[in-house]
């Protein structure tokens, strides 16, 4: 995001555009967009996010957290040097702890929903998954309705729902997320039917021609009532079978026995996308270094950027070997809050 940032709106023209920015690092279009704009600007996430030191952080907002922040109040926040610095020394990234609690330490919709379902496990209990029809009555209520239901926090409260789960699906403006929409589809559900080995073959054989001739593979998921994404992470557009797939369809090659290191990891990242390439693609460089080439791309992209697990496995690793120091512990119960449920 930094490099992108100074790139600014000339050289992002330059590399193509934010989407082929995107593709060459392996990160969705849609996910880099919500970080940075098409000039280079960063987002207020993408702030945050950039002013993270890059420390691996997993530790998660307790009850017990979001109490002691509560009670300690706007000027012991401050005298233990902001919110920013407590998240990080609790091991939890800031853009999320801002979102349970404002600087002054008092909960947001989301802290006080979290205390609350947290907080009495029979309530948790109780809670039932948002459906269509809910989702249909927020619509028909519109941004002006939700506003005078007393917003989507009150909505959910109603309909004994979760509202981090309601908030996933529908905004606060009664537009419908990328998950409301797709709950909105017409018996969908009943459409999803497991992918068979019969299928992939019949696929494999038809080839690229056969695919084309039948709409796409997109088509030939609808006609089969298969999801598109899942059958795409077995067999591409070509017909022809990706690592999963061939793992799905003939087995875990015998040869296929070493673990994704952090070693080997460091190796492809020097490597680089020429150097994956000379060794004849990702696949073929896991197969050389006897690793499922499915499991290694979980970790890496082609170009031998790091996803997510990646990034999480040599952080751990990282963090180990340097030995990273513990919060010491406080009066106000905040090195042991994230030990409360």
């Amino acid at each position: 995001m930094l490099r992108i940032e100074a790139l600014g709106a000339s050289g992002i023209a330059t590399e193509g555009g934010i989407g082929r920015i995107a593709d060459e690092h392996g990160i969705a279009r849609s996910t880099l967009r919500t970080y940075v704009s098409e000039c280079g600007k960063l987002y207020s996430e993408a702030r945050d996010r950039a002013a993270e030191t890059g420390k691996f952080r997993t530790g998660k907002v307790t009850v017990g957290l979001l109490r002691a922040l509560e009670k300690m109040g706007t000027h012991r926040i401050k005298s233990r040097g902001g919110l920013r610095v407590i998240a990080r020394n609790e091991g939890i990234p800031f853009r999320i702890l801002k979102s349970y609690v404002d600087r002054h330490g008092k909960p947001t919709d989301l802290g006080s929903e979290r205390i609350l379902d947290d907080g009495d496990p029979t309530r948790r209990a109780t809670k039932v998954p948002v459906t269509p029809e809910l989702l249909r009555i927020i619509l028909r209520l519109g941004a002006s309705g939700i506003r005078a239901a007393g917003g989507l926090r009150v909505l959910a409260d109603r309909h004994n729902v979760f509202l981090s789960s309601l908030r996933s699906h529908i905004n606060g403006k009664g537009v419908l997320g990328h998950l409301g929409k797709r709950v909105m589809k017409v018996g969908r559900r009943a459409r999803i039917f497991k992918i068979s080995n019969e299928l992939l073959r019949d696929i494999e054989v038809s080839g690229p021609r056969g695919i084309k001739a039948a709409g796409g593979l997109a088509a030939v998921a609808r006609a089969n009532h298969v999801a598109f994404d899942t059958l795409r992470s077995y067999i591409d557009c070509r017909g022809q079978l990706t690592p999963l797939g061939r793992v799905r369809l003939y087995g875990v090659d015998p040869s296929h026995t070493t673990k994704v290191t952090p070693t080997l990891l460091r190796e492809i990242q020097t490597l680089g996308k020429q150097g994956i390439a000379s060794e004849g693609g990702l696949d073929a460089l896991a197969s050389k270094r006897g690793v499922a080439p499915h499991i290694l791309r979980h970790y890496v992209t082609f170009s031998g950027k790091l996803k997510h697990p990646g990034r999480i496995t040599m952080a751990r690793f990282e963090s180990n070997n340097v030995g990273a120091l513990h919060a010491p512990r406080d009066s106000d119960g905040l090195s042991n809050a994230r030990e409360q449920a």
